[in-house]
This record gives structure tokens, C-alpha cells and sequence, in this order.
């Protein structure tokens, strides 16, 4: 089957690439290694700066409806030193990934992605006559585009990016 575009990886950022691409019109398949829900301890905090992107994905009611209590104080600890912000604000709210993914995942879904997960992605390679042919689970996915929205702590394989170790 021919896609538009191939994204790898359901995540926050893939999910919407996939959702704005497939709402655009483009005929999307996006890909995800791990079954859903997934328990993940990193992004729990959504900042108030996000929330129009959730409003824009569709999603902001859910959230709203799922997420932790709006978080109005903020500070820094440091020993016994405190840092605070000296006003109260909606400063954003709590909600675990494994049902922001899922949120975001559905939402492409339900704007016309189609979902392979859970998937591995076996090979990748350029075809002569333009595009991209990708083996997902023993099935080859052809696609104009590939995204790799598989994040930073997935980048082994064909999207590994060769870096110097650096004195921190």
C-alpha cells in the first residue's frame, strides 16, 4: 500500500505530525513499536503555553477532563534554599504519558491515520522511483515521506545519529 507519509513513532510528536498531515488530506500510516497504554515517567507536566497545541489537536476537552489539578504555584528547592514564582497562575497540569499518548494516537486516528502498532520496523530504504519502502512486521509500507518521530531515546538502527562523548 502507498502512504503519503510514514510516521515512526505514536508519541506526542508523532501522533500530531500524523493527526495535521491526515487532516491536511494526506494519507498517513503511522507506526509504533509498543502496545498502548504504555507507563512512561517522563512529560507528565503539560506547561499552559502547550494547551492551545491539545486545543488545536482536538484533544483539550479530554485532557481537561483526565488531567491532574491545575497547578498554580511553582518553585525551585535547592537545599535549604527556596525559589518561587512570585504570583500564582495557571502555570499548566499534570497528566501521566500513557494517556496523553494515548489521547494524541486517537485523535490521529480519528482524523484518518491508520494505525500499525504494535510494529517493528525491520528495514528502510530510498526506492529508484521516488518515496520510501519500509518493512513493518513483515509488510512493506511504501511512502512520499518517512518521519522518524521515534525520540531521542529510540534512536538506534537506521535513525541513530553518530555523536562525540562530551565532558558534561
Amino acid at each position: 500500500m502507498r502512504y503519503d507519509a510514514l510516521v515512526i513513532g505514536a508519541g506526542p510528536a508523532g501522533s500530531v505530525a500524523a493527526r495535521l498531515l491526515a487532516q491536511a488530506g494526506w494519507f498517513v500510516a503511522l507506526a509504533e513499536k509498543a502496545e498502548f497504554p504504555r507507563r512512561k515517567v517522563c512529560g507528565e507536566f503539560i506547561s499552559a503555553a502547550t494547551l492551545p497545541i491539545l486545543e488545536a489537536c482536538g484533544v483539550a476537552d479530554a485532557f481537561s477532563a483526565s488531567a491532574g489539578p491545575p497547578v498554580q504555584r511553582v518553585g525551585v528547592y535547592a537545599g535549604d534554599v527556596t525559589l518561587a514564582a512570585p504570583e500564582e497562575r495557571l502555570w499548566g497540569r499534570a497528566l501521566g504519558r500513557e494517556h496523553l499518548d494515548m489521547l494524541l494516537r486517537d485523535a490521529a486516528v480519528a482524523a484518518g491515520a491508520r494505525l500499525f502498532q504494535p510494529v517493528e520496523m525491520t528495514s528502510l530504504r530510498r526506492k529508484r522511483s521516488g518515496g520510501f519502502a519500509c518493512i513493518l512486521g513483515g509488510k512493506e509500507i511504501v511512502a512520499r515521506t518517512v518521519i522518524a518521530a521515534c525520540g531521542s531515546w529510540n534512536a538506534k538502527g537506521m535513525f541513530a545519529q553518530a555523536s562525540e562523548s562530551a565532558p558534561s
